[in-house]
């Protein structure tokens, strides 16, 4: 096995990268991220226009909108990197 070929598996392995270039991330796991942030951002202002129209207490949280708020946070940690190359 020749030095300069790291794990010899023709891919780009952890070794072969740059020191500061990231890994690539895959398209459809940035599709899906895509797709669950704007769900849940849909999800939630849905719900959270029903309870001012409503005249409903805003800090009582239902399990639904806590997950809408959690996978929003996470998809937009996910997708930070992916925006800061635009």
């Amino acid at each position: 096995m020749d030095a300069g070929t790291g794990s010899g598996g023709g891919g780009r392995g952890p070794e072969d990268r740059a020191a500061g270039e990231r890994p690539r991330r895959s398209r459809y796991t940035t599709r899906v991220f895509v797709v669950l942030l704007f769900a849940s951002l849909y999800l939630l202002t849905r719900r959270w226009r029903a309870k001012e129209r409503a005249s409903a207490a805003d800090a009582a949280l239902t399990p639904s909108e806590i997950a809408g708020a959690v996978s929003f946070v996470a998809s937009l940690l996910y997708l930070l990197p992916v925006l800061r190359d635009f």
